[in-house]
């Protein structure tokens, strides 16, 4: 770098002799004086080239499809700067911001609702960071299912994630014999759940080691949960076991399970969205059935 510019001159920037692109000077950390190249995009502090270059992708797209877009606008509603701004011809404003670095899902959640509070719509495009983990702090629940929108290559991709994304599956186990080999070695360890579990199965004289195989599941179900999914089965098979329950009280029995958090759903409505999943396959596998509002256990599944 220090063989790239030239003298300092009191009249004129600094200009690399190679690249003739201005050259600046700050103080780092420990006062040590140092020299870069000016970068030729605006960005804010910390933001990534890829960023910068995403945004711009972002904003090219919806002005080819004749939206007016502002980069970079303050808004003062929300003592805010977002992303992009996109003003069409009828409705609402539409704020969208482009995410390539992490960001914390209450973070996610401020931001989105403080933009909702106002009437703006908000919606979240992801970048290439994003593409081999689930993002659960963006999912929208569609007609289609737990959705995330990314662009990437000049395009807007809609992703769904459900029993058929790789990321879902590569998550959770659907082989019961592999869950059983787990649950026995959780159990001679001692390891938390599978002790507190164990603990409550001894008081209604029953033991994990014999858990049914309906709560060892063989289909990839939503994501949502923190837990596994055969905990889930689990406790709500339990809670059946005692007598039938109405969907509100197992979306109960599924409430102190920890959950992870979206922006655009709430913990309640993303719940219920996986127990309808698991009760159709419940009621498939003759498991449960129906009677009038009312979840009951076959006699088969019931404890003895």
């Amino acid at each position: 770098m220090l063989e790239h510019r030239i003298s300092i001159h009191p009249n004129r920037p600094n200009e690399c002799r190679w690249c003739h692109r201005e050259i600046l000077r700050r103080r780092g950390r420990h006062g040590r004086l140092f020299y870069y190249h000016k970068s030729h995009l605006k960005r804010r502090v910390g933001e990534s080239r890829q960023h910068q270059l995403g945004k711009q992708a972002v904003a090219e797209y919806f002005k080819a499809r004749e939206y007016h877009v502002e980069l970079e606008q303050y808004l003062p509603q929300v003592k805010q700067r977002a992303d992009i701004v996109l003003v069409p011809k009828q409705g609402s404003m539409i704020v969208i911001e482009y995410q390539c670095a992490k960001i914390t899902p209450l973070n996610v959640q401020r931001r989105t609702h403080r933009y909702q509070h106002v009437g703006f719509q908000i919606h979240w495009l992801l970048g290439p960071t994003y593409q081999q983990h689930i993002p659960y702090a963006f999912l929208k629940l569609t007609p289609a299912g737990l959705q995330a929108n990314f662009f990437d290559n000049h395009h807007w991709q809609k992703i769904i994630y459900d029993g058929a994304n790789p990321l879902v599956q590569r998550e959770q186990i659907t082989r019961p014999a592999r869950l059983r080999q787990q649950i026995m070695r959780g159990l001679y360890f001692c390891k938390t759940p599978y002790r507190q579990i164990q603990n409550e199965l001894y008081q209604i004289g029953y033991n994990l080691s014999d858990i049914p195989v309906c709560c060892l599941p063989t289909e990839t179900f939503p994501p949502g949960p923190k837990a596994p999914y055969w905990y889930i089965l689990l406790r709500l098979w339990l809670a059946l076991s005692t007598g039938p329950k109405s969907v509100e009280a197992l979306v109960n029995v599924m409430t102190p399970i920890a959950w992870h958090q979206s922006a655009f759903i709430t913990e309640t409505v993303w719940r219920k969205y996986c127990l309808a999943d698991i009760l159709r396959v419940w009621t498939a596998q003759g498991v449960i059935c129906r009677n009038h509002d009312l979840i009951c256990l076959n006699e088969k599944s019931i404890i003895k």
